[in-house]
């Protein structure tokens, strides 16, 4: 399968009522884990680089050049995401190294220079061929690069007109979600959902993922989310496969050890969500 545009993805997760995984990755071999999971489940799937996490990655735009290659080589659907885009400068060079989609993240921004922000990458991205995705309320949590930590829930009666104003093609929203690990049991605001989905024109995204519980997850996805982000839950899984296999190994482990390890973690957490999700023999 040829790279894949995301919204090719999520207007065919909408339609047939299923989520799609979008995995962050830092390095190739959790982009390689993360395809191989795909092609086992038969599922659609979507690859992010997250400019939050820049500062993780020797080199972003290296590993996009290799992460972009393995998308076009795999035998699944696969869209390849600049999540959390804060700056235009890196969001117009993931558009020139051929991201099939693009995340302009205005939501600590007002409305008025959130639609100003965002509208104007989505005049240029439209004009590439490349699908946007916006943020309209706050997510907290600890991807987040913002002074303040407080819950913006997403506002109904701006969503419609926030599509209308910058001609974004998905939309992610804050229902009582939060970045990283929850602090505290989350409540999630479903009722805010459906009166969104009602209302909205474009596919829904969801942010801070990792944590929920499956029947979460479900009723997410049953209500109208098409995307759900997920980054932290690969890494807890990561840290307790090399914890149980490697811990009373101490001084006796190879490197090239930790990364098979690390990749099997990666790619069973992969297919444990595609599985929860519904994507799994979708591709």
């Amino acid at each position: 399968m040829p790279l894949v545009s995301l919204k090719e993805v999520l207007v065919a997760a909408d339609k047939g009522m299923y989520g799609v995984g979008a995995f962050n990755t830092l390095n190739l071999e959790m982009s390689k884990a993360i395809i191989q999971a795909a092609e086992e489940e038969r599922s659609p799937v979507i690859l992010q680089i997250a400019e939050l996490l820049f500062q993780f990655m020797p080199d972003w735009e290296a590993l996009s050049v290799a992460t972009l290659k393995l998308a076009r080589e795999a035998k699944v659907p696969v869209a390849v995401h600049l999540d959390h885009g804060m700056t235009f400068d890196s969001i117009v060079k993931a558009m020139n190294l051929g991201f099939s989609g693009v995340m302009i993240d205005g939501s600590h921004l007002s409305f008025d220079e959130n639609v100003r922000q965002t509208r104007e990458i989505v005049r240029i991205a439209h004009a590439l061929g490349i699908p946007v995705e916006a943020e309209l309320g706050t997510v907290p949590g600890e991807e987040g690069l913002y002074s303040t930590q407080a819950t913006v829930m997403t506002d109904v009666k701006l969503v419609e007109r926030f599509i209308e104003l910058t001609g974004t093609d998905a939309l992610a929203v804050c229902i009582g979600n939060a970045h990283g690990n929850y602090i505290k049991t989350p409540c999630l605001d479903f009722t805010r959902l459906l009166e969104i989905k009602k209302i909205a024109a474009v596919p829904l995204v969801l942010h801070g993922g990792s944590g929920l519980t499956d029947e979460d997850f479900r009723k997410c996805i049953k209500l109208g989310i098409n995307k759900v982000n997920i980054f932290t839950d690969l890494c807890a899984a990561t840290m307790l496969k090399l914890n149980s296999v490697f811990g009373e190994k101490e001084g006796k482990v190879s490197y090239p050890q930790i990364v098979s390890v690390t990749m099997d973690a990666v790619k069973q957490e992969a297919v444990r969500k595609m599985r929860l999700f519904g994507s799994n023999n979708k591709a």
